[in-house]
């Protein structure tokens, strides 16, 4: 669940996070935010959360995620429109 909202004469990508069982993660008005970075034809960058379009039926996401051990890496999920 979230949105795209313009704050400070920016765009903020807000997330909230929620288990299988529907239980959020966050306090109840509380989101994750990603700082709109940059915007070129096919690729929209966020901090830490990056679309990119492939295809009018394909994107990929890529999302930065912090491992245990202080680290992160970068994930990559891949969107097919059926």
């Amino acid at each position: 669940m979230g949105g795209v909202t313009e704050i400070n004469n920016t765009l903020l990508l807000q997330l909230k996070h929620f288990n299988g069982d529907f239980k959020d993660w966050e306090e109840k008005d509380e989101t994750v935010d990603f700082k709109l970075v940059k915007v070129t034809e096919n690729i929209v960058y966020f901090d830490e959360f990056t679309f990119e379009k492939i295809s009018d039926t394909e994107m990929n996401l890529y999302v930065v995620i912090g491992n245990k051990d202080g680290s992160s890496s970068e994930v990559k999920f891949n969107y097919k429109k059926q």
